[in-house]
């Protein structure tokens, strides 16, 4: 800069927009991108929140312990499909974001988190009447957060760096 001053770190140059998280520090930049992902999962799942009380036969655990469907259908299909759009980045920024912490500690952590949050979601939708309880979901679900998982896992190992949040230009 001819001027002489130079720009602080993490300061947008004036007349810019950031358009991106990439402005923010890393570990900031996945927490928001971590919670935007739970809102889009609950939201997503539980649209359009017509509950009601129900009489149930059994707790809402045994009843999706139990809830293997008999086959797939066209609507259970593109729910799988949204679910990998929604469970991939959930372990991809829950592992990204342990930092300093034990890979492998934190991936565990990861995983219990889609685990809980989808049997959770599952056994809400018990009391939707426009919805169904399914084990399937709830294992694709945990799979998909773990493909995250790994994503992030590869990802840091590509950057050949010290364990520490993935600067986010890794994702490009």
């Amino acid at each position: 800069d001819p001027s002489g001053d130079r720009p602080i770190p993490g300061e947008i140059p004036s007349g810019e927009i950031p358009l991106g998280l990439s402005h923010l520090p890393p570990r900031t930049a996945y927490r928001l991108a971590l919670a935007a992902t739970l809102v889009l999962i609950v939201y997503g799942c539980l649209y359009p929140f017509r509950f009601e009380a129900r009489s149930l036969t059994a707790s809402p655990l045994s009843i999706l312990i139990h809830s293997w469907p008999d086959g797939l259908t066209r609507r259970g299909t593109a729910d799988a499909l949204v679910n990998v759009l929604l469970y991939v980045p959930l372990g991809f920024f829950a592992q990204a974001l342990a930092g300093n912490r034990r890979p492998w500690v934190a991936a565990g952590g990861a995983l219990a988190a889609g685990l809980a949050l989808s049997a959770s979601i599952e056994m809400a939708q018990l009391f939707d009447a426009t919805r169904s309880c399914s084990a399937l979901d709830t294992t694709m679900n945990v799979t998909w957060t773990a493909l995250g998982v790994a994503g992030a896992l590869a990802a840091r190992r590509r950057l050949q760096r010290p364990w520490r949040p993935l600067p986010l230009d890794a994702l490009v």
